[in-house]
């Protein structure tokens, strides 16, 4: 019996002894008993040999000796019998004085045990089945003595304890181990918990509006915790949501409103600027290194000004979680999961009760849903937080906080950060070394082998540190044995492979793009506006992207000779036409340094139509690479019906690049389709398809993406500098070449 299930038989004890003799001093003490058991940080399961172990039997005297040394001692030996049996002296006893009927009524926490007398009276409710039918009936509301919130509480009660007991769940034992109600019953969060969540909610489909896509979960985390340590006032809260996103969020504004009017102006005005002056781009170039250089010292003063001011911010500290605390994001959103329904946040600290109340009073909570002694599940106020990246409040969403302190973080962690299927891997680990893993730790019989660091439960199950966008049970599996790789990171890029500038619909210049891509430490920007068919956003046609071109290869000059080590690369973003042709001609392609091919209409196509024209772009020997391949967008349009084997296949045979679009909203490759490339040897780019200089930072997500495919830098074509990416391009036009053959 789990500290679940002993907590519940010491209130059940409590409720039958207050039933029979009426409240005492020692009906209190079971039901504070069993709300410390809830709270304590060893498994007491571990403990059931001590009624034939001596030395377990010594060893769970000296625990409960500790935590319980302020309880009467009949309610510690009673604690110690369900330990090590799963019943006690006291609760045998009380349970023969009544019927067997009531025993099972005293396990319905939300019963007013006074009350089981006028039930039996005027319903005839004798046992669990009895009282579920008078409830269902709308019986207990009918009379005047129970409201209808009481009513629907304790048949709730009834619907959980009747799944428990169909899934041989009762008590805190179980023989189905599989079940996702012991999952959760055995890793001791508490029964509210079990009953409100669950490994198997329903996934939300991609378009789902609902979703939330990674980038915005991230800065919504962000917001939670920043109040959680530092709160605000209530009366502040939209001027405080404002205030955290605002500078983006007027950027991303300004960005929009600027790409419809370049659509039109920026075409016209660009063909009647003057290109023939060599001076002209260093004059440009110049004129954007100064402009840069004020904005710099702008905000230095402005951040000097506002040092060491909390704004709106509380003047005495009175946060849920203590300054110098962790607190970390769990779950999908721990991992980096691309789009999240749910945000999961694990809270070191000694006093999850006082810490929930504050949680509760959060600026950005709506509800409470459901609260345990370790667990406690809010929504969120909608008009609470702006959504950068679309600036759209927050869907509804739910908000789960878990509390741990410092002895059990690495454990309690590991199995939040923990998808259902990595976490079986490992307690199978455990348990072929004849231990037991649990949310509490690792162990070996009584003994505690670890539980503060995950990296500590690691080494001793014999493997690597697993790192948390991997525990998905995905490809962690493929090298366990081998060691960790070294997953890939946004330092390792060296350049971005799919940009737009003010030439079509972006919303900065080259020399804008090419500034921040230089502040961002890259090397190279391929420069890929859009062409022709494209034409509302005025896509250029052979001709316009000649002098497109000529204006890079200027731009490059200026480089050069201002002895800056950085390349643009003359490219475009080439549409896939309805044949399978490209919207540019060959001999205009051949001029390119880097040519990315994608589709932007038809999308809703057949399979069929959609892999034909697919296969004119890997065919065409100019293409470099495929963007957005599955044109998904999250929140808002499921992936097309593209086969990602065959872009896998066709990309592995034509020497083609896959693009891993880093847009947040996209995320375009999936997970499995990198996954697939990976084993196939196909090199992808990740690329931000950024329309403005801010967006050349989305890089991070793309990154983001592929380490939760295993993805290391030898995967990725823009891990490698410059000479060594022409390199790669030569040898995939040689393997185009074959695979045409």
């Amino acid at each position: 019996m789990n500290n679940v299930g002993i907590s519940k038989k010491l209130e059940q004890t409590a409720r039958l002894l207050e039933f029979c003799e009426g409240p005492s001093p020692l009906t209190d003490e079971l039901t504070r008993a069993a709300e410390r058991v809830l709270l304590l940080e060893i498994p007491l399961e571990f403990f059931a040999s001590a009624a034939s172990d001596e030395r377990v039997g010594a060893e769970l005297d000296e625990a409960l000796g500790f935590w319980f040394r302020d309880f009467f001692p009949d309610v510690v030996w009673a604690l110690r019998e369900t330990v090590a049996t799963g019943t006690s002296a006291l609760f045998e006893r009380v349970a023969r004085a009544v019927e067997s009927g009531v025993v099972e009524l005293a396990r319905v926490r939300t019963l007013d045990m006074r009350a089981v007398g006028f039930l039996r009276d005027a319903f005839g409710v004798r046992d669990l089945e009895s009282l579920k039918r008078a409830c269902e009936a709308g019986a207990l509301s009918r009379s005047r003595e129970f409201s209808s919130e009481t009513e629907l509480d304790i048949l709730d009660d009834i619907y959980f304890l009747n799944a428990l007991d169909k899934d041989g769940v009762r008590d805190g034992k179980t023989s189905k181990r599989e079940s996702a109600a012991d999952v959760f019953a055995s890793e001791s969060f508490g029964s509210e918990f079990v009953r409100f969540a669950s490994f198997d909610e329903p996934a939300l489909p991609l378009d789902d509006p609902n979703l939330i896509f990674s980038a915005n979960a991230e800065a919504l985390a962000d917001f939670i915790v920043s109040e959680l340590r530092n709160p605000t006032k209530k009366r502040d809260v939209a001027a405080t949501a404002k205030a955290f996103v605002s500078e983006f969020v007027s950027k991303e504004r300004i960005d929009a409103a600027r790409e419809q009017a370049l659509g039109v102006v920026g075409k016209i005005r660009r063909f009647f600027v003057p290109r023939d002056n060599p001076t002209n781009a260093r004059l440009r170039w110049e004129k954007e290194e100064r402009r840069r250089a004020r904005e710099a010292r702008r905000r230095e003063s402005r951040d000097g000004a506002q040092g060491g001011s909390n704004g709106e911010r509380s003047e005495n500290w009175d946060g849920a979680v203590a300054p110098d605390a962790r607190i970390e994001a769990v779950g999908p959103l721990g991992r980096s999961t691309d789009a999240v329904a749910r945000l999961d946040f694990l809270i070191e600290t000694d006093d999850p009760k006082t810490a929930f109340e504050r949680i509760k009073n959060a600026v950005f909570v709506k509800e409470t849903l459901a609260e345990d002694a370790r667990f406690l599940a809010v929504s969120l106020r909608q008009e609470a937080f702006e959504l950068p990246f679309n600036g759209r409040p927050t869907p509804e969403t739910r908000l789960f906080f878990y509390a741990a302190t410092e002895f059990v973080w690495g454990a309690r962690k590991l199995y939040l950060s923990s998808t259902p299927t990595h976490w079986d891997a490992l307690r199978k680990r455990a348990e072929e070394r004849g231990w037991r893993l649990t949310s509490l730790g690792l162990y070996s019989g009584a003994r505690r082998l670890g539980s503060r660091t995950e990296r500590r439960i690691y080494e001793k199950l014999g493997l690597p540190e697993i790192p948390v966008e991997l525990r998905e049970g995905r490809v962690e599996n493929d090298w366990l044995e081998a060691g960790a790789p070294e997953l890939l990171t946004t330092a390792d890029l060296r350049g971005d492979l799919h940009s737009h500038s003010n030439f079509t619909d972006g919303t900065g210049s080259l020399e804008e793009m090419v500034a921040e891509a230089r502040r961002l430490g890259l090397d190279y920007l391929a420069a890929t506006d859009h062409t022709k068919n494209v034409v509302s956003v005025g896509g250029m046609n052979d001709a316009e992207f000649a002098r497109y071109w000529d204006y890079i290869d200027e731009l490059n000059g200026v480089l050069r000779r201002e002895g800056i080590d950085f390349r643009v690369l003359k490219g475009a973003e080439v549409d896939i036409l309805d044949d399978g042709s490209l919207d540019l001609k060959d001999e205009t392609l051949a001029r390119a340094d880097w040519v990315v091919a994608s589709l932007h209409f038809g999308l809703d196509q057949s399979p069929e139509r959609l892999r034909r024209r697919y296969e004119g772009a890997f065919r065409n020997p100019f293409v470099d690479a495929i963007g957005h391949p599955t044109e998904r967008i999250i929140g808002v349009k499921a992936p097309m019906e593209v086969d990602v084997d065959f872009l896998v296949e066709s990309a592995a045979r034509f020497g083609k690049l896959l693009e891993l679009n880093s847009q947040p909203r996209r995320l375009d490759l999936p997970v499995d389709a990198l996954i697939a490339a990976k084993r196939a040897g196909v090199p992808v780019v990740i690329s931000t398809d950024a329309h403005s200089p801010t967006h050349l930072a989305y890089l991070r997500f793309g990154v983001e993406q592929a380490r939760r495919a295993g993805l290391t830098r030898a995967d990725v074509a823009n891990a490698r500098a410059f000479a060594e990416l022409t390199e790669l391009r030569a040898e995939l036009r040689r393997q185009s070449e074959r695979g045409k053959n």
